[in-house]
């Protein structure tokens, strides 16, 4: 059960965070005033909608959180970051900037989850040395199977088909304690993903690093060290676009079914 206090001295009794509990688990008192029993998710609902400060959450109180931000983005810009991004297989030979990866890695705790779970771990492989060997890995994997033909002899003639020389590999994974983890994670991949693009990085998603953990192969996990009751369900790599891509290529139409 999370710490919940109302200061009642603060509270206007306007019932916002009875009408915003997602497990409605904030009632009336005999006195007015809110009060919360033991099913609180700790999702920050009530806090941020609070008017008037007036709850306290696992001892933070509501006074020293940021101020939510209300401006509306424009959506042109928004909508040329998504139609511009491009999976980027091409990278300069330059570390990222420290400060500004951490920053984007932060904002990823703000990135949605199942029941407020936050089970999403994260693994960053930044040494080109344990690169090399994850794409050794996957290669290993791959041998035997057919339609990896290609990528293996590309692999033996001196290129990396799998991570592409990319100097940066975040891995999401998570346990299986709450339902939506294999969701979260790649919610939380996709995120990232634009976090990034919008600073100008570019991405592409390590989909063979992502198939050979989801086929269980022992090797690359025992590698990785994940936990034994974890999954790696979302791997993005990272660096600076070595390539410019001046124009946006048409898609299919969209396919819409409304009822």
């Amino acid at each position: 059960m999370a710490n919940w206090v109302i200061d009642k001295q603060l509270c206007c009794k306007d019932q916002l965070c009875l009408k915003v509990c997602v497990m409605r688990n904030i009632i009336l008192g005999p006195d007015g005033y809110p009060i919360a029993g033991d099913a609180c998710l700790a999702c920050g609902h009530c806090q941020a909608v609070c008017p008037k400060d007036a709850i306290t959450l696992n001892q933070v109180a509501a006074q020293s959180l940021p101020l939510a931000q209300k401006e509306k983005i424009d959506l042109e810009l928004m909508k040329s970051l998504i139609k511009s991004r491009r999976s980027i297989r091409e990278f300069k030979d330059e570390p990222l900037d420290k400060k500004l990866f951490d920053n984007l890695l932060d904002t990823l705790r703000w990135s949605p989850t199942g029941g407020n779970s936050q089970l999403v771990n994260w693994l960053v492989v930044e040494s080109a040395e344990k690169r090399k060997e994850i794409s050794r890995l996957v290669i290993e994997w791959m041998k035997g199977n057919d339609n990896f033909r290609p990528l293996v002899i590309a692999w033996k003639k001196g290129y990396d088909p799998i991570l592409r020389g990319a100097p940066v590999l975040a891995i999401a994974h998570a346990g299986n304690e709450y339902g939506s983890t294999a969701a979260d994670c790649i919610i939380a991949v996709h995120t990232l993903d634009l976090l990034a693009n919008s600073q100008k990085l570019g991405t592409c998603w390590a989909g063979f690093v992502m198939l050979a953990l989801a086929a269980n192969f022992q090797p690359l996990r025992e590698y990785l060290e994940l936990p034994a009751n974890h999954q790696g369900y979302a791997a993005l790599m990272l660096g600076y676009p070595a390539v410019n891509y001046k124009r946006v290529p048409e898609r299919n139409p969209l396919k819409v079914r409304r009822m």
